[in-house]
């Protein structure tokens, strides 16, 4: 598929935000507003990740059924496999070694065929190794179950498939919330849904919607002919509105009310933070020019092409290496530190990019 500009830069935006979330809460967490942006900027950056790749995955489909062609499902899977797969299971290696080595223990062998099958996201007490690979499992089985969704309706028309994400999309969401406040305690919210691949995809389909919109080319033109212009610079000023109110929720979660955290953060934040996102993306699909322009610069678009790298390395580099390392100095200069260690992670990023996922980028390449 030809890339979209300023995807790829929404993409760089996304691992920078989690990057820089995950820093300042390593080293500071002590100011109560700015924890509040930085926490919205880290759950911002999870969602955005699974709404791109929604548009992306959806994208692939709808573009083959709109313009009437097969698509090939076995090319889609060894397509899919060698862009997650091949760093997943390096760094898992190299950070399984490292976790158990720098804590002193016996390596726990067990926890590993959760990570060959991708169930890790299911047991917390598994997830030990890189905490934030959660996401690269239940965005796999994303990639397979869109798959089966979109290969059971090969045949039927294009309203069909529509009416059938738009039917899931409800089912999930009813489904979050329902199983807040019937099905399980508490305890196990984190394991059954905070992180449970099917009670996060209506995020995915929200991208999925959002690729269909950009594909069929007459539902963009009705769009423009109703005003274009002005419903990009109105989807765009409600996604902002949007992100400064989570600001304010986050804000008053930590220090106002009481709401417990796991249910604030998949059934409040998350939803909300896709609504923001799907307004400023639908504000790009309309060529809202101040946002595609910035979104499109080739910097943030190179942290686009390594945003997996980043995503996958920049929490085990930090705990493993950075801080055991310069424990004593990152008490002391926290500041300094998270200055010198956010370019040695991006740095290390690009390495991995270009000598671990271009290898394999390439060879993918071929199954188009």
């Amino acid at each position: 598929m030809t890339k979209i500009p300023f995807l790829d830069g929404a993409r760089g935006i996304a691992a920078l935000l989690v990057l820089f979330s995950h820093i300042y809460l390593g080293l500071f967490n002590s100011y109560p507003i700015l924890s509040a942006t930085i926490i919205a900027a880290g759950h911002s950056g999870v969602e955005l990740f699974f709404i791109l790749s929604g548009f992306l995955i959806g994208g692939q489909f709808w573009k083959n059924i709109i313009e009437k062609r097969n698509f090939n499902f076995q090319n889609y899977f060894v397509r899919r496999a060698l862009r997650v797969l091949p760093l997943f299971y390096i760094s898992f290696a190299a950070f399984f070694i490292a976790y158990f080595f720098l804590n002193h223990r016996e390596p726990n062998f067990s926890i590993v065929p959760f990570y060959l099958l991708q169930l890790h996201n299911f047991f917390s007490d598994v997830n030990i190794i890189n905490p934030p690979t959660w996401t690269v499992a239940v965005e796999i089985h994303f990639y397979l179950f869109i798959a089966l969704f979109f290969y059971v309706l090969r045949n039927k028309s294009v309203r069909v498939h529509l009416i059938g994400i738009l039917l899931l999309f409800v089912f999930v969401t009813m489904y979050r919330y329902y199983a807040f406040e019937k099905v399980f305690n508490r305890g196990d919210y984190r394991n059954l849904v905070y992180a449970n691949s099917f009670a996060r995809m209506d995020h995915f389909f929200i991208g999925v919607l959002l690729a269909f919109l950009y594909y069929k080319a007459d539902c963009i033109d009705s769009l423009k002919k109703w005003g274009g212009g002005i419903l990009a610079l109105l989807s765009f000023v409600l996604g902002i509105i949007i992100h400064s109110v989570l600001i304010y929720l986050e804000y008053s979660y930590r220090n106002i009310i009481s709401i417990d955290s796991i249910y604030f953060s998949v059934n409040i934040v998350g939803p909300l933070t896709a609504l923001a996102w799907s307004f400023i993306i639908l504000a790009g699909i309309l060529q809202f020019k101040p946002l595609t322009s910035v979104l499109s610069l080739r910097t943030l678009r190179y942290f686009g092409d390594i945003s997996y790298s980043l995503y996958l390395l920049h929490l085990p580099l930090f705990s493993y290496l950075f801080k055991p390392l310069f424990v004593e100095f990152v008490s002391t200069n926290m500041f300094f530190c998270a200055i010198c260690f956010i370019p040695i992670i991006i740095g290390i990023s690009a390495i991995s990019y270009n000598y671990i996922e271009k290898p394999f980028l390439m060879v993918k390449g071929k199954y188009i």
